[in-house]
């Protein structure tokens, strides 16, 4: 995706106003009611994904510091929320909104709740200066562009393809580490089997309302979560020590 990364209130959506989440640019003839089925589950499972922020911040309230934990992943949550919150705007996706609006505030939550604990505030402050400048850099790009509605949105999708994809690939960061070892005991497989669960689902809806930039990155997303859970089957759990 990519990816967000990507709730309270989808459980007050019934099923018949899921129809209105994409009425703007259905594709004739497709199956409404899985595009229904979707459309909710796709809510639903990006929510408890972005939830996992929540077992990080108690580990960083009980450790009473960040150290050992990366800021990157809320930063670039908090981003990618924003950008593909623009284009859910952009294109009256309700689906794209729901879903981004809630992931944006949970991601600036975190956020804001690492920069409370984090000794080292002033690089912090540096990377949310960048972050910030780049989504006003979109927001005034789009709005030059606005009049010219299939630049902008081919412009904006490429932007959030590219999050999104960055989003998939950074656990692949971990794959010298098992390569090195021999062993996955440092992967997360429940959170690997999440993000294909949700990667299909967005690649599916995607693919039911022909939107490319939705697609190819959950794509990408579904091929790299199981190249990781390969790897579940070619090394073990455990590390084996030799000698």
């Amino acid at each position: 995706a990519l990816l967000s990364n990507r709730f309270i209130g989808a459980r007050f959506l019934s099923l018949p106003s899921l129809m209105d989440l994409s009425g703007a640019f259905i594709v004739p003839g497709v199956n409404m009611p899985l595009l229904q089925l979707l459309s909710l589950a796709a809510i639903v499972s990006t929510i408890g994904l972005f939830l996992c922020g929540i077992p990080i911040c108690q580990t960083i309230s009980s450790r009473g510091s960040t150290d050992g934990i990366s800021a990157a992943p809320f930063l670039l949550g908090t981003i990618g929320c924003f950008f593909w919150l623009r284009y859910g705007l952009f294109k009256d996706d309700r689906t794209v909104l729901i879903v981004n609006g809630i992931g944006f505030v949970l991601q600036t939550s975190y956020l804001t709740y690492y920069h409370t604990y984090t000794r080292n505030k002033t690089t912090l402050n540096r990377q949310i200066l960048l972050i910030c400048t780049l989504a006003g850099a979109m927001v005034w790009y789009i709005y030059l562009y606005s009049t010219l509605a299939d630049v902008a949105i081919s412009h904006l999708g490429l932007m959030c393809m590219t999050l999104n994809i960055l989003g998939f690939a950074a656990p692949m960061a971990g794959l010298r580490d098992v390569l090195r070892t021999k062993s996955t005991e440092n992967l997360p497989l429940p959170l690997i089997v999440a993000n294909l669960i949700v990667s299909v689902l967005w690649f599916s809806y995607g693919t039911l309302i022909e939107d490319f930039n939705i697609r190819f990155p959950n794509s990408i997303g579904i091929f790299l979560a199981l190249t990781q859970i390969s790897l579940f089957v070619i090394y073990p759990r455990r590390r084996i020590h030799h000698g």
